[in-house]
C-alpha cells in the first residue's frame, strides 16, 4: 500500500543500505493492479511500469534487479555511463541507446539484468513495445531486450 508501513519500512531499509555512498536519487512507489488467484501475476508488466515511472521522473537508464542480487562492482554507475558513451560513439546513435548488462557471476556471458537507456523508452514507449506487452508474463523479458 502506497504510504503504508511496509512501503515506508522498505524505503528506510534501502536508504540505510545505501549508506554514505548513496547513488540512490529518489524512490517512487507504484501499486500492483488487483489480481485474482486464477490470474498469472505479470511480473513483466510491473517491470515495464516501474521503468516508465523512472524514465518519466528523469532517469537516464534503468536496471531491474531481483531482490537477491548483490552488486559487487563499486563503480557500476560509471561503467554503464561509459558503455552508453561507447555505444553512441561506435554506432552513431543517441546516448542511452543499447542495453549493456551486468557481468552476472551466476550466469556468465548471459545478459540476465540488462541496463536499458532512455532512448529505448523514447523508441518503444516502455521496456516492452505496446504490441508485445501481452506476450511477456514472468521472467521472459530480459533475453528479449
Amino acid at each position: 500500500e502506497v504510504g503504508g508501513i511496509v512501503a515506508a519500512d522498505l524505503i528506510r531499509r534501502l536508504e540505510l543500505r545505501a549508506g554514505p555512498h548513496r547513488q540512490l536519487q529518489s524512490v517512487k512507489t507504484i501499486t500492483n493492479p488487483p489480481n485474482t488467484r486464477d490470474q498469472s501475476f505479470s511480473l513483466c508488466s510491473i517491470w515495464n511500469r516501474m521503468a516508465i515511472v523512472a524514465w518519466e521522473n528523469g532517469a537516464d537508464w534503468v536496471v531491474l534487479l531481483g531482490d537477491d542480487i548483490e552488486i559487487e562492482c563499486s563503480y557500476h554507475y560509471r561503467a554503464f555511463y561509459r558503455s552508453f558513451i561507447d555505444i553512441a560513439d561506435r554506432l552513431n546513435v543517441p546516448f542511452g541507446f543499447g542495453c549493456p548488462w551486468w557481468n552476472d557471476t551466476a550466469f556468465p556471458g548471459f545478459p540476465s539484468f540488462p541496463c536499458v537507456g532512455k532512448a529505448h523508452f523514447k523508441i518503444f514507449g516502455g521496456l516492452i513495445p505496446e504490441r508485445r506487452r501481452s506476450n511477456f508474463i514472468n521472467q521472459d523479458l530480459d533475453p528479449y531486450i
